[in-house]
């Protein structure tokens, strides 16, 4: 599911990858459509959350908005949580 779920995401823009942790993956976005408009709306991060948990069949918690990489490129992190 989670190499599904990367591939959907991508197909949808959203420059998705995924890393591996000791505890549990982290999916990572590295394109917000909706980064114009957040400050003023940022309840549109609960879309991303939806997607990717409806994507997973699992829930996720967002633990990164808008961070910047070392290149200075935004992303945001997402862990994916166990039952």
């Amino acid at each position: 599911r989670l190499y599904l779920a990367i591939q959907r995401l991508n197909e949808l823009q959203y420059r998705a990858r995924w890393e591996a942790h000791l505890n549990a993956p982290f999916i990572i976005l590295g394109h917000c459509p909706y980064s114009m408009i957040l400050t003023d709306h940022p309840e549109l991060c609960q879309i991303d959350r939806f997607t990717i948990e409806r994507l997973l069949a699992t829930p996720v918690k967002q633990v990164e908005k808008l961070a910047i990489d070392n290149q200075g490129a935004s992303y945001c992190r997402f862990l994916v949580l166990h039952r």
